[in-house]
């Protein structure tokens, strides 16, 4: 009985154990949606530990090892790809604004100011991200020493990841808005078909007993 007992409360506060960790994971990612800033932190974050190890147990340091000319190739492939895909957010934007349509409004109304920090947020941190990459190419030179170059691109290539991340979310956000709203209207339509058919088949039944009665006549 006192094992029952025991295994009972055991899973009681398992239960509440991960109850609450649900609910904080819920908390900290509704306050990194509503916060894009935090993406700054993530990744300067990472950089300053980078160093600290690097200057504590001398060694470690990525692109060190690597060539001038293969440490020009990496800050430009970086530039390249930050710049594309701002640019790509940056049409979004333009089509999102455009747009019009009952759908277009009720995601405006629901996720209007999440959508809009978000992307504005996005295009602009990966524009500055491929500023950045241009920049450590500016300052490397292609020497046998990247000069602190890597530690430039290290924050810039952080800052596109995070910044990759939350565009993920924001289409994520979006295309779950687009079914949630597609499965609504079609278990509206869905229901006003069945409610047709209802009202068809109480019409359809006192003809069905006319034409009897006047057989019978």
């Amino acid at each position: 009985m006192n094992a029952k007992v025991s295994v009972r409360v055991k899973a009681s506060r398992a239960k509440l154990i991960l109850g609450a960790l649900h609910r904080s994971r819920l908390k900290l990612f509704s306050y990194w949606s509503q916060h894009p800033g935090v993406d700054l932190v993530l990744a300067v974050t990472p950089v300053v530990a980078h160093g600290i190890f690097v200057w504590h147990f001398g060694g470690g340091n990525l692109l060190a090892w690597a060539s001038g000319s293969q440490r020009t190739d990496t800050y430009a492939a970086g530039a390249a790809v930050s710049a594309l895909v701002a640019g790509f957010t940056g049409t979004a934007i333009a089509q999102y604004g455009s747009s019009s349509g009952p759908l277009i409004t009720w995601l405006r109304a629901v996720h209007g100011s999440k959508i809009r920090k978000n992307w504005l947020s996005i295009t602009k941190w990966l524009m500055v991200a491929a500023v950045l990459c241009v920049f450590s190419m500016a300052m490397d030179g292609g020497d046998s020493s990247p000069k602190g170059s890597n530690w430039i691109f290290e924050t810039a290539f952080l800052i596109a990841i995070a910044k990759f991340a939350r565009l993920v979310y924001l289409f994520d956000l979006i295309m779950t808005s687009v079914d949630k709203q597609d499965e609504g209207s079609f278990g509206a339509e869905q229901s006003r078909r069945k409610h047709e058919r209802a009202l068809s088949a109480r019409v359809a039944k006192p003809t069905e007993s006319r034409v009897q009665f006047d057989e019978e006549d």
